[in-house]
């Protein structure tokens, strides 16, 4: 009985160090299709920031074109404004010139700045990924070679002779005493 009890004891515990390495497996498949897929997300966050850099250097280059004075005339009477109404006008135009492309370089910045915070929390998600499938991967090495050693336990315990003894057994006993009449 104790031999059994101790083989059923092993073909137990096998089952349950089967069954973590199957969990560890799907855990560890898991694990490296976050990571990457963080991967592939910093690659893209990376693409945009250059577009986003070239794009600041496009509008930041980006001269004020001044009308020409000529243009600048009275929607009534088509005559020529006077000189300080066309420089006001201008100065008006060049104030709002300025100001739109401040706008547009701030949007640029702050599109780019949010995603060089992105790039650095997937980095830092993938450094913990890393370690974390460094361990599972020793762990699962530990799995897999207590997993053998129990098979091995288990051959052995099944390749042994079992010596039953049923003396013991009441059953047995009336039954031997009735072929022996």
């Amino acid at each position: 009985k104790d031999s059994m009890r101790n083989l059923n004891d092993l073909k137990m515990k096998l089952l349950e160090l089967e069954y973590e390495a199957q969990s560890l497996e799907k855990s560890m498949e898991i694990t490296s299709e976050t990571w990457e897929s963080n991967n592939r997300e910093i690659v893209k966050l990376q693409e945009e920031m250059n577009s986003y850099r070239e794009d600041y250097a496009v509008v930041f280059k980006e001269p004020f074109q001044e009308p020409d004075r000529e243009n600048f005339v009275c929607p009534t009477c088509k005559q020529n404004l006077p000189e300080e109404d066309v420089e006001k006008q201008i100065s008006a135009l060049l104030a709002n010139f300025k100001s739109n492309k401040l706008k547009k370089l701030e949007e640029i910045t702050n599109q780019g700045k949010w995603r060089k915070a992105k790039v650095a929390e997937l980095q830092k998600e993938n450094d913990r990924l890393g370690e974390q499938i460094e361990k599972d991967i020793d762990r699962q090495n530990e799995l897999l070679k207590n997993i053998e050693v129990t098979r091995g336990a288990i051959k052995a315990e099944e390749n042994k002779e079992y010596q039953i003894d049923y003396s013991l057994n009441s059953e047995y006993k009336s039954l031997s005493d009735e072929i022996g009449r």
